[in-house]
């Protein structure tokens, strides 16, 4: 299941192999799409959570609904979609190669009593664990339906 961000060669494809499949087949399927990013190899059960936890359609939606909240806050959209687009992915890309936890990185961001503590504090008060936990458990629900 490759991802569509394979376009930018910033991919992430899940694999699951029959067991019967040979080493070196393998091998060549891991490189094929290791040309588009990266490839993880996990079990066929774990394969529905990763379908609804990988997709790039979270990273687009976050980036909508911050931009749209940013505009009702009073920044026009292009800044908005500016300020929204570096939160999430240059956020993101820092922890992904600076080797810092995303535990480290949330204590350093979110400074007690600060902006950041407060906006996600009331974030979580409201619902959007909950709401993320259960987007998610609904798209393991369509996946086995699909699948039937």
């Amino acid at each position: 299941m490759p991802s569509p961000v394979c376009r930018i060669g910033r991919g992430l494809t899940a694999l699951t192999f029959d067991r019967g499949l040979s080493r070196t087949a393998r091998r060549e399927v891991r490189s094929l799409f290791s040309l588009v990013g990266q490839v993880l190899e996990i079990p066929e059960n774990k394969f529905d959570a990763f379908t609804v936890t990988y997709s790039s359609s979270h990273g687009y939606h976050a980036l909508a609904t911050l931009a749209e909240a940013a505009k009702n806050t009073g920044l026009d959209r292009k800044t908005a979609l500016i300020a929204a687009a570096h939160a999430l992915a240059d956020g993101i890309l820092a922890w992904r190669e600076g080797g810092m936890s995303l535990e480290n990185l949330l204590r350093e961001a979110a400074t007690p009593g600060g902006i950041a503590a407060t906006v996600m504090s009331s974030m979580d008060a409201n619902g959007y664990r909950k709401t993320v936990d259960r987007g998610l458990k609904a798209g393991i629900r369509r996946a086995r339906l699909n699948a039937k």
